[in-house]
């Protein structure tokens, strides 16, 4: 039992004996029982592109003040293509505008700067760097403690552990966990891979499988925690697929995947609105002759209009001897790393031709390139610079 101060502004300051730590349980346990029952707000999306026309702009803004009266999230999206990406401030104004706009149903937010790219990883190598600056910089206010969990079989054979790093502030825990578990019985397997951190981020690994003659053959599941995205501190299952006969097989030098793994990516219309229901890939590779061939499927379930694309590959390693490289550039090479010399390539008529009859020649459609089109198109990109000074 502790001795612990409630009341310290009381006079006389008061006291009561209890079990701080289950007292820290229980408080923690309501906190999560509280964001539980706090309600989920969907996110709505809007996208449009640098050259997006004032008209049809105003009806997404219209869209997003109707979903924002109704209490929902709206988030902006601006969309580039081609060299549309170096006029990045064109779209910071059209952002600054519609911030502008509906400034009176909602507070602007702009959670990561342009071009980055924040992944789980990411949070969790953050969380860690912050916790480790903090025990650096004010050692005072840290009181850390380690903890080590160590899982056996029945034999008493190790088969996982797990790694916990708390810290605690105020009477408040700060939990970083990582966890790895692999258990055996009678020829089936199991493995679990899991991390934590405290800003209720987490992920989850786990599989069931038989293993015959090096060969993997099995299921396994991916779940995601993230307060940002589903609103709640719950694992949400993300996706689920099956390997069968699967090994990295060795040739000569060279380690090749072999047999099939599938993985399905569900839940996407959670992230945004417009998104397929599920996105399967499935990557099927053998060795023959001394060489992989494989094929990887990607399959998008779009409502009324199912997309399937699959791409043949073909992989031998050759001989160092057959190799020949010539370390002379010609004469009138381009030098890609200086943007004058990249715009000035991108505007030689004669180039773009060639390309473009290039991937026809290839069977590919070099509008492709443009991506879909569904926006109105009243600025001439291209164009701009058409005007003839001489006359």
């Amino acid at each position: 039992m502790d001795l612990v101060e409630i009341a310290p502004n009381a006079e006389p300051p008061v006291c009561k004996i209890i079990n701080y730590s289950k007292f820290l349980y229980e408080k923690e346990k309501k906190e999560r029982e509280a964001r539980k029952s706090q309600t989920k707000i969907e996110i709505k999306e809007i996208r449009l592109r640098p050259k997006t026309s004032d008209h049809h702009q105003s009806f997404k803004v219209r869209d997003a003040r109707r979903w924002l009266e109704s209490g929902m999230k709206v988030r902006v999206t601006i969309r580039f293509r081609g060299r549309e990406i170096t006029y990045p401030e064109l779209a910071l104004e059209d952002l600054r505008e519609i911030a502008e706009e509906l400034q009176d149903v909602s507070m602007a937010t702009m959670p990561y700067p342009y071009g980055s790219t924040v992944l789980l990883y990411d949070k969790f190598v953050d969380a860690i760097d912050d916790m480790l600056e903090g025990l650096d910089i004010y050692p005072e206010d840290y009181r850390i403690a380690v903890q080590r969990k160590l899982y056996v079989d029945k034999k008493n054979h190790p088969v996982g552990g797990e790694f916990i790093l708390i810290n605690r502030v105020d009477g408040r825990a700060e939990k970083v966990r990582i966890a790895s578990l692999h258990v055996e019985d009678g020829g089936r397997h199991a493995q679990l891979f899991a991390f934590e951190t405290p800003d209720d981020t987490g992920f989850e690994y786990l599989s069931e499988y038989r293993l015959k003659d090096k060969y993997y053959s099995g299921d396994y599941t991916i779940r995601l925690r993230d307060w940002s995205t589903f609103y709640d501190d719950e694992y949400h299952e993300m996706g689920r697929g099956r390997f069968t006969d699967f090994a990295l097989q060795d040739v000569g030098d060279e380690l090749y995947p072999v047999g099939e793994i599938t993985y399905t990516l569900n839940n996407l219309q959670d992230l945004t609105y417009d998104a397929p229901e599920s996105v399967t890939v499935k990557y099927n590779g053998a060795v023959e002759k001394g060489q992989l061939v494989a094929t990887v499927e990607l399959a998008l379930d779009v409502e009324e209009m199912p997309i399937k694309v699959t791409v043949g590959i073909t992989h031998a390693p050759l001989a160092q001897s057959s190799l020949t490289f010539k370390h002379e550039l010609p004469m009138n090479f381009i030098d890609l790393s200086h943007e004058e010399s990249m715009m000035e390539l991108l505007s030689d008529e004669d180039m773009m031709n060639n390309l473009m009859s290039a991937l026809e020649k290839l069977g590919i459609d070099p509008e492709i390139l443009n991506g879909p089109d569904d926006f109105d198109d009243d600025f001439d990109w291209d164009g701009w610079d058409d005007f003839d000074w001489d006359d």
